[in-house]
This record gives structure tokens, C-alpha cells and sequence, in this order.
């Protein structure tokens, strides 16, 4: 291949730059469907660079969410944050990132899925997913208990994929119980802290934590996406 296709003498090289020199060159179509197919993996690459960068950002300015919304049935009474007022407080970091969210619901077996999903300006997105029964409690119809599991979903896969605290929407009866993250997912947290060369002291007390355990299983997200920001950006 010509020195220009190499371009062994640049530190990055840019497939499209690639693309139109291999035109010009007139080379077999096989060789350009491999420049093509190299076009796309860069294009994905720098898509997710720019996710991982965004969500990184938006950990720093993460918003702090304020139970604005007080139940009180029969014996039970607790707060919690109501969908509204998250998308109103995460919309104006996210809209400044290049980031934006949106959900899917369906149906299937007597079971509710929602699932939300965070998409850079660039195309790289990633999404949590909520699967749950109608909500029936409280002596709700069918319609309502249907949009009070697609509502509490929204709620709990949009915070979840954001890294914001559990407790700030604990309207799943036990505010006190906090969920930490699987034996597996500290395995594989503590496996790319490693990989990726970062400091185990600094992360624990940014997340102000003892141990890796000890991460809340809704942070977990926020935790990966630092890391990989870490290492895309140094």
C-alpha cells in the first residue's frame, strides 16, 4: 500500500482522509470495503469516546434531586422524587453535554418492560431496563396501575442509567434498604480499575465509600463511564 494509505508518519490516522486517497489510487473493491468498514469502527469509536467524556461530565454536575412528593397511605408514609422534577434537573446538565434520553415501553406476559435510553449527539447510546407487574396497590384500576409501574420504571431506569443515589426515589417502600452492587459487578469494577490504571484510594473516597462492595448498585453505571472517560481522555 503507498505511503499516503499508510500514513505511517501521523500519530492518527483518518479513515476517510484513507478512503479518498484509496479512490484517487483506484484501488480494487476490496480494499475499499475494508477502508469503509475501518470508516465505520473509527466513527463508532469516537461516538463512544464522547459518550463515555459526556456522562463523565455530567457525574461532576450531577443534580441534586429533592424529594418533592409525599404519600401517605393507610400506615404507609414516605417522600420521593417525581418524574417531573428529574427531567427538569437532569435535562439541564444532559442538554449542555450533547446528551439526551428517551424511554420504551412494552408489554408482555402480564409483565410492564420500560427501558431508557441515553444517546450522545453522536449516535453511542446505552441503556438500563425496568421489568415489573402492574401496580395494583392502593386500590388502583387497571389503567392506573398500569401507569403507575411505567411511571415508577421511567423514574428508576432514568436514574439508574444517569448514576444518581437510589434514595432520592424511594418509592419502593424501604428507603432504608440500600442495594449494593453484585459480587460479579465488583469483580469486573475492580478488574477495569486495574486495567485501566486508577487510583483505588481516589476512587473510593470520590464515591465515599470503604470498599468496592459498598457501591451502590445504582452508582455502578456512573462508576464504569468515569472510568472509561478516564482512560479515553488521558
Amino acid at each position: 500500500m503507498s505511503k499516503e494509505l499508510t500514513a505511517s508518519n501521523e500519530k492518527q490516522i483518518n479513515p476517510l482522509s484513507l478512503i479518498q486517497v484509496a479512490i484517487e489510487k483506484n484501488l480494487d473493491p476490496a480494499s475499499l470495503d475494508k477502508l469503509y468498514d475501518l470508516q465505520e469502527r473509527h466513527e463508532i469509536n469516537q461516538a463512544k469516546k464522547a459518550f463515555n467524556h459526556a456522562m463523565s461530565e455530567f457525574a461532576k454536575n450531577a443534580p441534586k434531586l429533592v424529594k418533592d412528593k409525599n404519600v401517605n397511605f393507610n400506615k404507609t408514609q414516605y417522600k420521593y422524587v417525581t418524574l417531573a422534577s428529574i427531567v427538569n434537573e437532569v435535562q439541564k446538565v444532559m442538554s449542555g453535554l450533547g446528551l439526551s434520553h428517551r424511554w420504551k415501553t412494552t408489554q408482555e406476559n402480564g409483565f410492564i418492560s420500560v427501558e431508557c435510553i441515553v444517546t450522545h449527539e453522536l449516535g453511542y447510546s446505552e441503556s438500563s431496563s425496568f421489568t415489573a407487574p402492574p401496580d395494583t396497590s392502593g386500590a388502583k384500576n387497571n389503567i392506573q396501575a398500569i401507569g403507575s409501574t411505567i411511571s415508577y420504571g421511567q423514574r428508576y431506569t432514568l436514574l439508574s442509567i444517569l448514576g444518581l443515589s437510589a434514595f432520592e426515589d424511594d418509592d419502593a417502600r424501604d428507603a432504608v434498604n440500600v442495594e449494593y452492587i453484585t459480587k460479579e459487578q465488583e469483580t469486573e469494577l475492580n478488574d477495569l480499575i486495574k486495567e485501566k490504571k486508577v487510583n483505588l484510594t481516589s476512587f473510593k473516597k470520590y464515591f465515599q465509600i470503604e470498599t468496592l462492595c459498598k457501591l451502590r448498585s445504582t452508582e455502578y453505571v456512573r462508576a464504569i463511564n468515569m472510568i472509561e472517560a478516564k482512560n479515553d481522555n488521558t
